[in-house]
């Protein structure tokens, strides 16, 4: 919730007590976990050339530290 709290603060906006206890509850209600035992659709299934698509993001990916191949996007 700190990063809710900034973000709020930074954009001069008032983050009420009810606002925050309702993110709160929303966040705790969802598991980020659940979504990774899923695994999303791949290039392929979505038309596209994996390999090409990986090409096309490398650096993004080397600039901002994410992973940029594909079996670890998952």
């Amino acid at each position: 919730m700190e990063v809710v709290r900034r973000i709020y603060e930074r954009l001069n906006i008032r983050l009420t007590d009810a606002a925050a206890q309702r993110m709160q509850r929303l966040a705790l209600s969802r598991s980020r976990y659940e979504k990774r035992r899923h695994a999303g659709p791949t290039f392929a299934d979505l038309g596209l050339d994996g390999a090409a698509e990986m090409r096309r993001f490398e650096g993004y990916c080397a600039r901002f530290g994410i992973p940029c191949k594909e079996n670890e996007l998952r």
